[in-house]
């Protein structure tokens, strides 16, 4: 986590369990305070919501990494990214939080036909509530902000998605935090909150950072897919010569294969592309060729062949 502290790692039904070694003073602490009861409930409740994403993934033959746990909760980790698939995103998302709900049912359930009753059944159903509440928030890495980005990269791409969804975010991250630094006055045990505002907005920053590489393998599992099974929608564009290759790339949505008319200033017809020829065009000759450009490049080969 770049202090230089290692990670501890067990198993848990094949899939890598990985411990933020921060955890190890709040253990401590809640020893020294009398909540370690509370704390082993709350990290049971933990494990089996990131469990729940795993076990959907799984299904979806999504390969598992690992899972890591951390002071705030915990994230599963893929070795295939799921933003580029976004219907997959949503339903591995809502896993978590439905685990907590199904909980918070049976909770109750036993509360009404056994005697069971005190702090630690308190604990245990306000931990499912705020536990699936709470990630149900639209804040990316939370379940709420990757249901967010799925549901608008159905029709606006990854990469706009994901911008989308980061300032959305970041939006209710600083509402969160200085809702924190009011609810902190009043009382301390509070701080959480701003630590966890704080928590949420460097998560948000990472995410950014990896708009770029969504999008890319997302055109690179759309090609595949189309070799693959030879059958894809496609959504038809019209642009003029002169508009940039990556501003033509942004316009692809998750889903559908792209072709791209491109037409003069004048509204003559110039040409046709594929989205393949795009997307090996932006690595071939950047991001500033324009789309009259290759056509022109392709117009050139066609003709020395």
């Amino acid at each position: 986590m770049g202090m230089g502290m290692k990670m501890k790692k067990l198993r848990l039904w094949g899939i890598k369990v990985k411990i933020n070694p921060f955890l190890i003073p709040i253990l401590a602490a809640s020893v020294l305070w009398g909540y370690y009861q509370e704390l082993l409930i709350t990290f049971l409740l933990v494990l089996i919501h990131e469990m729940a994403h795993c076990k959907i993934a799984q299904y979806y033959h999504i390969p598992i990494q690992e899972i890591e746990l951390f002071p705030f909760g915990g994230v599963v980790k893929t070795v295939e990214d799921l933003g580029a698939e976004p219907y997959k995103e949503i339903l591995i998302a809502l896993g978590g939080p439905i685990s907590n709900f199904i909980l918070l049912a049976a909770g109750y359930f036993l509360m009404e036909i056994t005697p069971l009753e005190g702090s630690l059944m308190n604990t245990f159903l306000f931990t499912n509530i705020l536990m699936g509440g709470f990630n149900l928030l639209p804040i990316l890495p939370l379940d709420g902000g990757r249901v967010l980005r799925g549901l608008i990269s159905h029709y606006w791409g990854i990469k706009r998605a994901t911008l989308i969804a980061i300032i959305i975010g970041k939006g209710l991250t600083i509402v969160l935090f200085f809702s924190g630094v009011i609810l902190t006055m009043e009382s301390l045990e509070n701080l959480y909150l701003l630590l966890l505002a704080v928590f949420l907005y460097g998560c948000l920053h990472q995410e950014r950072k990896m708009v770029f590489f969504l999008y890319f393998k997302d055109a690179l599992r759309k090609k595949s897919k189309l070799q693959e099974k030879g059958i894809m929608n496609s959504r038809y564009l019209t642009v003029i010569e002169s508009i940039e290759l990556n501003k033509v790339f942004q316009e692809f949505c998750s889903g559908r294969y792209h072709f791209v008319s491109v037409i003069s200033k004048e509204g003559k017809f110039i040409g046709t592309l594929t989205e393949t020829e795009i997307f090996e065009a932006l690595g071939r000759y950047g991001n500033h060729l324009t789309i009259g450009g290759l056509i022109g490049i392709t117009k050139n080969k066609e003709e020395s062949s």
